[in-house]
């Protein structure tokens, strides 16, 4: 099991890196729409700011604590028009949202908004801020108020995201299949609907999706960890293993292409195979509760039920949903008929 079904329940990152400094946002629907990996598979702390100021240095774009010191500084300064005021606040709001503190974010971006309620940023991060707190209603309106001033595909991918999150799956995939059609090389808008197709047990049109990312971009090893899970969901083994083998050609020893292999096999009922590819990722990671589950499984399906529930137990502590995870995709204890 990888970031796919890790995705399948859990919170997913927005796409915010955006224009920096003064310049003008870019307008989504032409040939500049902006690229990069589907915030549903990173769940990551990189890269969450939405602008950095105009005097930051490259490397001060990626340090939240580099930002925080700039713009305090410079609005303690007393110097900034009322414009470069809410954009420092702005600011200073993304890099709180990129060490995870979301109340000062959001007091940041209120206060910036009630100088400029014009700055579509603004917005953008705050609905990030909301989402990250689980408030999905919050999330879509701001992302809503942020295209109504700025039709930017990265805040429809993420009032998409907002929206799958919140359970409203059919407007998820409105929002997504609308970047895809006046930007048909979004990676992003791609990735977001095929798991949204995903939570609608669409998987025909899921594995499409996937295909589609696979063809923009073809030395993604995800794209076919990823394709590789939905594959075996509809009970297409072998040509999921082949994309689970395709993700490991790119990366020998990526432990989430090892799970998703270590799913298929499972889901096939090669259960000695099942626990050999998430004993090697339990090496790398113990504390993977996708490894411990699947292992625990599979334990349980060879007649190793003390083994199989001892992993079990460890995975859920780890993470108290995985088990609805694991039936989601048609595995689990009460889907194999193990014992609790």
């Amino acid at each position: 099991m990888n970031r796919l079904q890790r995705g399948i329940l859990a919170a997913g990152v927005m796409c915010l890196a955006g224009s920096a400094g003064e310049s003008t946002a870019q307008t989504v629907f032409g040939p500049g729409a902006q690229k990069g990996l589907d915030p549903a598979f990173e769940l990551t702390d990189k890269a969450l700011q939405e602008s950095t100021p105009t005097t930051a240095t490259q490397r001060d774009r990626s340090d939240p604590d580099a930002i925080l010191v700039m713009t305090t500084e410079a609005l303690r300064s007393g110097g900034l028009d009322p414009g470069r005021q809410a954009r420092a606040l702005a600011d200073r709001g993304g890099a709180f949202l990129q060490k995870m503190q979301y109340e000062e974010a959001i007091a940041d971006l209120n206060r910036a908004l009630r100088i400029n309620p014009g700055l579509s940023t603004a917005y953008n991060v705050r609905g990030a801020a909301y989402q990250f707190q689980g408030n999905y209603e919050l999330a879509t309106e701001d992302y809503t108020r942020a295209l109504m001033l700025d039709p930017q595909a990265r805040y429809m991918v993420n009032r998409g995201i907002a929206y799958r999150q919140g359970g409203k799956y059919d407007l998820a995939i409105a929002d997504f299949s609308q970047v895809i059609s006046r930007v048909p090389d979004n990676v992003n808008a791609y990735g977001g609907r095929a798991i949204a197709y995903l939570f609608q047990d669409k998987f025909d049109a899921s594995i499409a999706d996937y295909t589609a990312l696979i063809r923009l971009e073809p030395n993604n090893g995800d794209h076919y960890s990823n394709r590789c899970v939905v594959l075996a969901r509809v009970g297409r083994f072998e040509d999921g293993l082949k994309d689970c083998q395709q993700a490991l050609r790119f990366f020998p020893n990526d432990f989430e292409a090892l799970e998703s292999r270590g799913f298929v096999y499972l889901k096939s009922a090669q259960y000695a195979l099942a626990i050999a590819d998430y004993e090697t990722v339990i090496r790398t990671a113990p504390d993977s509760p996708d490894a411990l589950y699947g292992r625990g499984l599979a334990r349980m399906q060879t007649g190793d039920n003390a083994g199989g529930n001892a992993d079990l137990e460890a995975a859920g502590r780890l993470d108290p949903m995985i088990e609805e995870t694991f039936e989601r995709g048609g595995l689990g204890r009460v889907s194999l008929g193990g014992a609790r």
